[in-house]
């Protein structure tokens, strides 16, 4: 089919057979009378035509769909982020520094194992020898890819393999930069907000800058122009700036790149950033935290059989998810707005009742207000539908 004015509208199978069907009547040389019952010679041949016009109508649709990022998948996706100078980031492994007490010189071999005690296993990267303070340091990294292996301070803990000869061993800072392959969705919205502005050095320009990086989900930037320190304990005319996600030395060099001059930044994280003429660039910033929105939903669906139901439930779940996804930190959730995001799933009927919140054993029937500087996520374990019978 031509292209119209709403867009690509590709014909199914039922459509291009009636259409073929239609033109063979009409057809001076065959005549209105041709034998279209099934199995005659026409008619099989119609059913083969139409339904290789209808795969043909599938396959256009999604060349069409490719040009636009809205709708375009995989390869066509990354092939559009080139255009804004970014690519799909790849699962990286989450790393720390472990801080050991044990046996002064005791060796500590390389790829020994440690976990947090949920069946995630950090590995060491060198060898290193505990001193005669009975103390090491050594970097670890995960033995697997993905978000699930960044974890807080002080949750590695555990030995895989007990020794004696270490008695303590802990994460003094959080591991970071685990990332699991980024989805369709999430390059989608970095792509989007490349669109609307360009990397400066305005906090636009600094925010769009620091989205570029893979695994980073939420910036805010906050600025204290008063001559005094501001509710959030900022310090007087300084700068800053929260990030959610991203490795930490790649956000750090990012914001010494774009950052204007003069700016005074302030943090928990304080990393110095070389520069080509040998000085270094004091970066602070700030990382950001997520709260976990809890939910209980009431529904009644259409007639649908119990495999539908599972697939509606799984639709709800997700729409809530990608909905949560467009809130930045600090920002209100809107009671009333989630239940439209439940009803645009098809095959719901109505929703008799919605509580959620940020205290699983406290839901409520109110808008959430986020914490200034935490986005909300939730998953399918946090999210209740209940199917009224």
């Amino acid at each position: 089919m031509p292209l119209l004015s709403t867009g690509f509208d590709p014909w199914d199978y039922d459509q291009w057979l009636n259409s073929l069907q239609t033109n063979l009547r009409q057809d001076p040389e065959i005549g209105n009378d041709i034998d279209l019952s099934t199995g005659s010679f026409y008619e099989n041949m119609a059913e083969s035509l139409a339904r290789q016009l209808a795969q043909s109508d599938l396959t256009k649709q999604d060349v069409y769909d490719s040009r636009f990022v809205s709708l375009a998948e995989n390869i066509s996706l990354d092939r559009l982020a080139s255009n804004y100078g970014l690519t799909r980031g790849v699962a990286t492994y989450a790393t720390a520094i472990l801080e050991i007490t044990g046996t002064p010189g005791y060796v500590i071999d390389a790829e020994s194992m440690f976990s947090n005690n949920q069946d995630m296993i950090y590995i060491t990267d060198s060898e290193v020898t505990i001193d005669s303070n009975g103390k090491a340091e050594v970097r670890v990294y995960a033995e697997d890819t993905g978000e699930d292996y960044n974890c807080d301070a002080n949750m590695i803990t555990d030995q895989v393999t007990y020794v004696e000869e270490i008695t303590s061993v802990t994460n003094p800072e959080p591991a970071t930069s685990g990332s699991d392959m980024e989805t369709d969705y999430a390059l989608r919205q970095r792509i989007k907000l490349a669109q609307k502005s360009v990397v400066s050095s305005t906090p636009n320009g600094v925010s769009s800058a620091l989205f570029g990086i893979p695994g980073v989900k939420s910036v805010r930037y906050v600025v204290n122009n008063s001559s005094s320190v501001n509710e959030a304990g900022d310090p007087p005319y300084t700068t800053h700036i929260y990030v959610l996600g991203g490795d930490r030395q790649v956000i750090a060099q990012t914001i010494s790149d774009t950052i204007a001059l003069g700016i005074t930044l302030t943090g928990t994280e304080k990393i110095d950033v070389p520069l080509d003429n040998g000085d270094v660039n004091h970066v602070a910033f700030s990382i950001g935290s997520s709260q976990t929105i809890y939910m209980n939903i009431s529904v009644s669906f259409a007639s649908v059989d119990d495999t539908t139901q599972d697939e509606i439930i799984a639709d709800i779940k997700d729409n809530i998810q990608v909905w949560l996804d467009e809130f930045s930190m600090g920002d209100i959730l809107k009671y009333t707005q989630l239940f439209g995001i439940i009803y645009d799933v098809e095959g719901v009927d109505d929703v008799t009742d919605l509580t959620w919140g940020t205290d699983q054993g406290n839901l409520n029937r109110s808008n959430i207000q986020l914490s200034n500087f935490a986005t909300a996520i939730t998953n399918d374990e946090a999210i209740e539908v209940v199917v009224n019978g």
